[in-house]
């Protein structure tokens, strides 16, 4: 497929994937969508989504990261963190719907963080850094410990092993949105989430229209101080999850 006929496909997608979860696909925000597809499509080998159809990324990847404008007052002013950030999205939506949100992309692979800054420094994101560290150990690090008002992750490991480490960034009072398939959401233990200082607000289920996928977005608060033990090693909480 030649990159025209991708963007013209996957523009097309989108506007139809959000409208059918009951968004507005606006011109800007599109415009924003469409540079990003065509950074992902001129991305020279493996591209980072796992995806590679027009279709398929402009519903499963793009529309699914605005699912977050879909739980109300989630997304606020202040320093946001997208966790394993690989193509850049949630937190990029967040970005789109939030623009005065400083935002930081992070992820452990030196390729996803070179397409990060790519894709950023081309597009003119302002307030965007890219931070290539693995998580459970910045989660130690008093610059990022316990900094961030919201910490967004999605597709990037077990829900356990997500709230493990993203607990550790969160401010007292902040959230963590978690993207979920139905069936994850039985993963998810109160007493494993008290340990970690979080408590769950919520879920928000919905359907990613024109694949009839079910998705769900798990709101976690923090109610008290992340114990420094946690996050453990990453081997270690493979080994035995809390959750």
């Amino acid at each position: 497929m030649d990159e025209e006929r991708f963007l013209a496909e996957g523009l097309e997608w989108f506007r139809k994937a959000m409208v059918g979860i009951g968004l507005d696909p606006e011109h800007a925000l599109q415009r924003k969508v469409e540079s990003w597809l065509r950074y992902f499509y001129r991305w020279p080998g493996r591209r980072i989504s796992g995806f590679s159809g027009a279709k398929e990324v402009a519903i499963k990847l793009l529309a699914d990261s605005f699912g977050i404008a879909l739980v109300p007052g989630c997304v606020g002013e202040g320093r946001v963190l997208d966790l394993g950030s690989g193509n850049g999205w949630p937190g990029l939506a967040v970005k789109l719907l939030r623009e005065e949100v400083e935002l930081v992309l992070m992820d452990s692979r030196s390729r996803a963080c070179d397409f990060l800054r790519g894709f950023v420094a081309s597009s003119g994101f302002a307030g965007v850094e890219v931070v290539w560290r693995r998580g459970e150990e910045a989660a130690k690090d008093g610059e990022y410990r316990e900094k961030f008002g919201l910490v967004t992750s999605r597709a990037m490991a077990a829900p356990g092993i997500v709230l493990e480490i993203g607990a550790g960034f969160v401010e007292i009072g902040g959230k963590v949105a978690l993207w979920l398939s139905p069936e994850q959401k039985n993963l998810v233990r109160e007493e494993a989430l008290f340990q970690l200082g979080l408590m769950v607000c919520g879920f928000r289920d919905y359907v990613l229209p024109e694949i009839g996928v079910g998705r769900a977005i798990g709101i976690f608060r923090k109610v008290a101080p992340t114990p420094e033990r946690f996050p453990r090693r990453y081997s270690a909480i493979k080994k035995k999850p809390l959750m």
